[in-house]
């Protein structure tokens, strides 16, 4: 196996850390970028870590960040509700637009794999999660998009439902997690390995002619769970 060089932006994601512990036995390189050095919110890199991501030469691209907010729309001013939906869409969708753009103009060869973290509210809608939602939504097309822009290489997504993070003990309650798990087929959250490990596989294994969709990881929520159990 050639040698991997992944590039990750978001690597303090709960859903990832397993694949960080895993890649050493993988024969992969990685280089982190973290908040401190690329506030997503402005969508473009600064020109130093633009020009460190290039010295690295990524094979492989992994965008894991994201901002997941609620917020009640119906409660606040308009020129917040579209503060809130300006950031969203920043942080999740255009600036992993922007990243791939610059990597693939760039790199001394065309990238052999783009992954990106979405959610199943790239389907979906929620009460109060409106900025969140259209910014997955809008990741979505992205990444059908940049499959037709780009066909040399593999661009894929991964929707994960209800995994057990940080964010999720945040924004759900313990009730409203229990009430959740009996909608999923495996009547529980995810563990984050389970969803890195679906990501490594195609880091290590890439196939190109696999592109331009999603994998759905939700332990067959959406197989029955509109129903009550």
């Amino acid at each position: 196996m050639s040698e991997i060089k992944l590039l990750i932006i978001g690597s303090k994601s709960d859903l990832i850390q397993p694949l960080l512990e895993k890649v050493k036995d993988n024969n992969i390189l990685i280089f982190q970028v973290n908040r401190e050095e690329w506030d997503l919110a402005s969508n473009l890199p600064s020109s130093e870590i633009i020009k460190k991501i290039i010295n690295f030469q990524p094979t492989q691209i992994l965008y894991a960040a994201g901002v997941n907010k609620p917020l009640i729309i119906k409660n606040e001013i308009t020129q917040n509700v579209l503060a809130s939906l300006n950031n969203h869409i920043s942080v999740n969708c255009i600036s992993f637009l922007s990243i791939v753009d610059i990597l693939q103009k760039n790199l001394k060869n065309p990238l052999i794999g783009v992954h990106v973290i979405s959610s199943l509210y790239g389907i979906y809608g929620r009460h109060t999660r409106l900025p969140y939602v259209v910014s997955k939504h809008a990741l979505e097309g992205v990444v059908k998009c940049l499959s037709l822009e780009y066909p040399e290489t593999q661009i894929i997504g991964y929707r994960p439902g209800f995994f057990k993070t940080k964010l999720s003990d945040q924004n759900l309650s313990i009730e409203m997690q229990e009430k959740l798990s009996q909608r999923i087929a495996k009547k529980r959250f995810g563990l984050p390995s389970e969803l890195s490990d679906s990501i490594l596989l195609n880091v290590c294994n890439p196939n190109k002619y696999f592109t331009g969709t999603f994998i759905t990881i939700d332990g067959g929520m959406i197989s029955g769970g509109i129903f009550e159990p």
